[in-house]
């Protein structure tokens, strides 16, 4: 696929709105919540989108359900990629509803070489209806269903059963992997390195159970930034996506020292 470089992102969150605006010379390219632009509020994308290349990332699509995403969901995610202009568009490999029934939750579905084949059906499906590349992202989870692969395994076999890309979160990566005592490095090294088209980088906090979490509301820490070092070391990573959605500081220039980090270290990937 013919994917572009969009560079070092920030995702657009209404609370820092005006500040993203304002330094708009200092931002290559921002995500936004794709169901946070159905309805009525298309108005505010076609605006974000004469400023920034535009990438919409889904939270509720639910690929790994039973049931597949609805028409009423789809008709709306047309509409917010038809005006965002978006060269892709991503959601999480996960389930968020089961009968119905929303959990408000990205949960982690069983490993299986089963579910990897629908999954990936789904995705290819959904890469052929929009007519642009699709996305899946590692989540961040604290437990695991397991069945008769690997994570990493699974990951790949999606991949390769739909033909798409890899939004790789090195956060998330990340803190699981501090959280059952794993190298992250090591971990890193077990993903599909030539699927990644996007990456996002974010900080989190700990659990009053001293586990990690990541909650989008801390400056990126330096693991994290030395795993996207040792990702474009590897392979092309066509963009970095900085998450920041609560705890925003009052001073913008903590959010814009990280957006300046994030592009020297994919700059030295180039």
């Amino acid at each position: 696929m013919n994917w572009p470089d969009l560079g070092m992102g920030l995702g657009f969150r209404a609370p820092i709105g005006d500040s993203i605006r304002r330094h708009h010379e200092e931002i290559q390219w921002v995500e936004v919540i794709s169901e946070n632009y159905f309805g009525n509020a298309l108005a505010d994308l076609s605006d974000i989108a004469s400023l920034f290349p535009v990438v919409p990332h889904g939270v509720e699509l639910s690929i790994g359900s039973v049931e597949r995403p609805d028409e009423e969901y789809l008709s709306q995610l047309a509409a917010v990629l038809m005006t965002s202009k978006a060269a892709w568009f991503s959601d999480h490999l996960c389930f968020t509803k089961a009968d119905g029934v929303e959990t408000g939750l990205l949960l982690p579905v069983p490993l299986t070489h089963e579910m990897a084949v629908i999954i990936g059906r789904r995705a290819r499906y959904l890469q052929d209806w929009a007519n642009r590349p699709f996305l899946l992202e590692n989540i961040f989870r604290s437990f695991v269903l397991q069945g008769d692969m690997t994570e990493t395994a699974f990951i790949t076999k999606v991949l390769d059963e739909a033909d798409c890309g890899l939004l790789l979160d090195l956060t998330n990566l990340c803190y699981v992997a501090w959280n059952e005592q794993a190298d992250p490095v090591e971990r890193l090294l077990e993903f599909p390195l030539s699927r990644v088209v996007q990456v996002h980088v974010a900080g989190g906090s700990k659990t009053p159970r001293g586990l990690w979490a990541d909650t989008h509301s801390a400056p990126v820490p330096e693991a994290v930034w030395g795993l996207l070092k040792e990702l474009v070391r590897r392979t092309h990573v066509r963009a970095v996506l900085l998450e920041r959605d609560q705890n925003f500081p009052e001073d913008f220039k903590e959010i814009l020292d990280d957006l300046a980090t994030g592009r020297r270290i994919l700059g030295s990937g180039r």
